[in-house]
């Protein structure tokens, strides 16, 4: 005042974003207090219905050193299935594509979330836009890929069927670590012979099927992503328009947009080989290096995935790196149905109890379709999750269902991270989960 400097102390600060006369985004930090999330307009209004109760605690109690954390550098929340992982995840992007602060630098359509297949996809697309976040480039590795590779021809299968499955994608991932890369061509069939140039006789010639099959593994795309990248510098994808002519007709031009993103958000990451990692960290904007690892390195499910930070030349402080370690998914009574087939598990008493566990045989089609139905109809079952031991009769199911928008059909495969109201398994044998004693 008067053109004075005054000295002040700051001894708290509230932050609140208003839209429309509408509160949507509120936070408050002092001396001595840190920065806590009051409201946070989509999530605080799902708090009752889209997680358990015990995981918004958890969350209510982590999320500082989530929030907090700077919004440029890598972010990793690990844990075991069932521990929140992908809530707080959520709640990270939520708030940076919210908050006053990052609001600019991470509009949704500058956001990448990989997920490891269609199943976990259509989770992530129902839960997104119920937070606030709209137009996030949500894909899976493979989808990925081919927008950049441009290959509409090639169909794509994680693991080409053959007798020694293991022992084939070891050898390709043997040679992608081995060999030179040729530079990138429109012939990826010439591509991967080179570089696969080294496999024993016998799986040359499964090659040589896969490839007149025109069907690309996990392995293959990412060695033609690496090859692309080897030869162009970066990744690009490629936009076709249409651009008016003086004599009224039209002329194709092709764009090419390179592949930044300010965020990329990788689920389960841990399924991944570093290659396809590495890949995926050359596309985050270099002033802003942000990216999120959700998964659990010691819940690897495929073969040549990622083991250390070292592979991918990550580095994740102590203070960014958050570990989960309570699961909230189970009740008593799944851990005690769990443990009745012949498991050797415990059963802590403070875990919740839950409805009691029932099993229901039904061998003919029409009884198991009429069974679906029911629980599908049934608005208190919530998000319905039909898990498929036998993953060919998923694409049939889907297709039954896709006007149900709370029906997810997934293979076991898929299925992996991802959290259902009810679940439906179908396909279980009487032996399955027979425990062999010695």
């Amino acid at each position: 005042p008067g053109n004075k400097i005054v000295q002040a102390k700051l001894i708290s600060k509230d932050q609140y974003m208003i839209v429309d006369g509408k509160v949507i985004f509120y936070a408050t930090e002092g001396i001595g207090e840190p920065r806590t999330l009051i409201h946070q307009e989509h999530f605080s209004n799902r708090k009752s219905s889209f997680i358990l109760p015990e995981i918004v605690a958890v969350m209510e109690k982590a999320q500082d050193k989530v929030i907090r954390a700077d919004h440029k550098g890598a972010f990793a929340i690990r844990g075991p299935a069932g521990s929140g992982k992908t809530t707080l995840a959520l709640h990270r992007v939520a708030y940076l594509a919210q908050s006053p602060e990052t609001i600019e630098s991470y509009p949704g359509e500058k956001m990448l979330v990989v997920v490891q297949d269609t199943g976990t996809k259509e989770y992530f697309s129902d839960l997104l836009p119920e937070l606030g976040i709209t137009n996030v480039n949500i894909r899976t590795f493979s989808e990925w890929a081919f927008d950049i590779l441009n290959q509409k021809e090639w169909a794509y299968s994680p693991h080409y069927s053959n007798e020694d499955l293991y022992t084939y994608e070891y050898e390709k991932i043997k040679a992608l670590r081995e060999r030179s890369l040729p530079r990138y061509g429109e012939n990826v069939a010439a591509i991967l012979k080179r570089v696969y140039a080294g496999m024993s006789t016998n799986f040359k010639k499964t090659f040589e099927r896969q490839m007149k099959e025109k069907t690309l593994d996990r392995i293959d795309i990412t060695v033609l992503l690496m090859s692309y990248r080897h030869t162009n510098k970066k990744l690009v994808i490629k936009h076709a328009s249409l651009i008016p002519q003086d004599d009224g007709g039209f002329k194709k031009k092709i764009t090419k947009r390179p592949v930044v993103y300010s965020l990329v958000v990788i689920d389960e990451f841990q399924n991944y080989l570093p290659e396809q990692l590495t890949l995926l960290k050359s596309c985050v904007d270099t002033e802003l290096q942000s990216i999120m690892y959700i998964g659990d390195m010691a819940q690897r499910v495929r073969l040549g995935t990622i083991r250390s930070w070292d592979e991918i030349g990550e580095e994740v402080s102590e203070d960014r790196d958050v570990v989960l370690h309570k699961v909230y998914r189970n009740t008593k009574q799944i851990l005690g149905y769990i443990k009745q087939l012949g498991y050797d598990i415990e059963i802590p008493q403070e875990i919740k109890n839950g409805p009691a566990i029932t099993e229901l045989v039904v061998n003919h089609e029409d009884d198991i379709a009429k069974h679906l139905e029911k629980l599908i109809n049934n608005p208190d079952k919530g998000i319905v999750g039909i898990i498929c031991v036998n993953k060919d009769l998923v694409p049939q199911l889907r297709e039954r269902y896709a006007d149900r928008p709370k029906t997810h059909v997934v293979s076991m495969e898929e299925v992996q991270g991802v959290e259902f109201d009810t679940v439906c398994v179908l396909g279980i044998s009487k032996d399955m989960f027979v425990v062999p004693h010695d």
